[in-house]
Parts: C-alpha cells; sequence; structure tokens
C-alpha cells in the first residue's frame, strides 16, 4: 500500500486555488492513501470568526475529491475549515473510496480557541481491511488519544498538521512533532503519518519535517521545503510490532488503568 504525505504552502484565503491543487494532484497520483496538511483549503492565520467564515466549506465541497477517491479506490484526507449549521470546525476530511468521513479536531491550540468548536468524537476509517485513526496537530500532543485510536482497531494514524516554529526549540531539525510521531508509532505498534505545511503566513513559520513513522520507530521525512515523500506500507508489519519478543504483547502488557 502506497503512503503519501503532501508538504504544501497553501495561499491564504484562495480556497478556489488550494482545493484545485488537492484535486489535481489526487487526480494524478498513483498513491493508494494520500495526506495534506491541516487547513490547507483555506490557510491557517485567521484572527477571528467572522474572518475565516468566508473561507469555510461544507462537505458539499469534497464532492470533486469525493469522485477521485471513488474512482481510484484511493483514501484522501486532508485539513479544512468546516462550516456546518452555523458552526466552524478545524476538520479533516477522510474520503475512504469515496465514502466521506469527518474528525473534527477535539484538542485546539491557541488562537483556534477562538475561530473553531472542538469536536467530541474520535474516528477510524476502514480502508482495504485497515484501520486508519486520524488526528490534527496538537492531537498529537496527547498520547491518549493515539492509544484509543490503537486500542480500537487503527493500524495507521494519519495527521493533517499546521505546527509552526516555535521559540523554545532548540533542535530545529527535529521539531518535537517528529519525536511525538516516532512515539506514538512506537509505543503502539502503528504507522503515524504526519503531513505538516511550509511557508510563512503573518508572522508565523510553518516548518514542515513532514514523514512517516514506522510501528519499529523508524522515520522518514522531509525538511523545510515543498515537497512529497511517499512509502510503501505494509499494515501486516503492525502485528510484528505489537508482539515484540514471544514474551510480550503491546497490548497485554498495559497495566495501568487511567481514570479521571
Amino acid at each position: 500500500m502506497k503512503l503519501t504525505v503532501v508538504q504544501w504552502h497553501p495561499s491564504f484565503g484562495d480556497c478556489d486555488r488550494n482545493w484545485g491543487r488537492m484535486e489535481e494532484f489526487s487526480d494524478g497520483s498513483d498513491s493508494d492513501v494520500i495526506v495534506f496538511p491541516e487547513l490547507f483549503s483555506s490557510g491557517y492565520m485567521f484572527e477571528s470568526a467572522d474572518e475565516i467564515r468566508p473561507h469555510a466549506d461544507g462537505i458539499g465541497r469534497l464532492e470533486r475529491l469525493a469522485a477521485i477517491s471513488r474512482r481510484d479506490g484511493k483514501l484522501i484526507v486532508g485539513g479544512f475549515a468546516e462550516l456546518n449549521g452555523g458552526t466552524l470546525y478545524d476538520s479533516a476530511f477522510a474520503l475512504s473510496e469515496g465514502d466521506v468521513r469527518i474528525y473534527r479536531k477535539i484538542h485546539l491550540w491557541a488562537r483556534e480557541t477562538q475561530l473553531f468548536t472542538p469536536g467530541k468524537e474520535s474516528l477510524i476509517v476502514r480502508y482495504r481491511g485497515t484501520g486508519f485513526g486520524i488526528e490534527i496537530c496538537y492531537d498529537l500532543q496527547f498520547p491518549e488519544l493515539g492509544r484509543l485510536l490503537a486500542l480500537n482497531g487503527a493500524d495507521v494514524i494519519l495527521c493533517p498538521m499546521a505546527w509552526a516554529e516555535e521559540a523554545t526549540y532548540r533542535d530545529r531539525n527535529t521539531p518535537p512533532f517528529v519525536h511525538l510521531a516516532i512515539a506514538q508509532a512506537f509505543s503502539s505498534g502503528v504507522f503515524t503519518a504526519i503531513a505538516n505545511r511550509v511557508g510563512n503566513e503573518r508572522g508565523a513559520a510553518f516548518e514542515g519535517h513532514s514523514g512517516i513513522a514506522d510501528p519499529y520507530g523508524n522515520f522518514s521525512g522531509l525538511g523545510g521545503a515543498e515537497g512529497i515523500l511517499s512509502a510503501d506500507i505494509d499494515p501486516a508489519d503492525v502485528q510484528g510490532a505489537k508482539r515484540p519478543s514471544a514474551f510480550n504483547d503491546l497490548e497485554k502488557d498495559r497495566k495501568l488503568r487511567i481514570s479521571l
């Protein structure tokens, strides 16, 4: 199964162009699974709900991408500003062979809390017999979501992102979210794919470093420029990773059950 993460710079506020780029790439790609960044349809650095509202879309905007997904038997995932019944969400679409599913970001970051309503439900999509869990950006910082997805049948976790540089970074070559992706993949025995955006937008520098972590903790990634990374993944590797020795099982070995 060929998995591709797309690391691009969206045009701020130019939704037609951004949707068009996603449609054009999906139409021409030979990948089975394609992941685009968070809020790629609109851009990210909006200052208020009123400002982003004209650039938000209902699920009807997904029709052309869904048609490509259905025709080619692809799973296409990406981020968009969703307007549903007057409510704004930071959402990810998951188009599995044409079937439309929506995940709404649960953990909102910084100004997002002033623009969007948080989601309440996790999402796992079945594609070709494999479970694909969906996260968005800051969700990755909360390991309980990734573990929840893994324990409920996700073999691969796909994470659209819009993660910008932060002054606290000491290692510019390996930002914290790369470590988070590797840790999630290794600790739960799943593949984790992160698709971050690039480019400067209203003072924020989005740094890229998209990549794919396998269930054994190996990571292949991009740098800070626009690019595309593809890898052939075998969901069967997940079963071996979850049972790293004759004496261990990542799911059965858990001793602590956390309750609030």
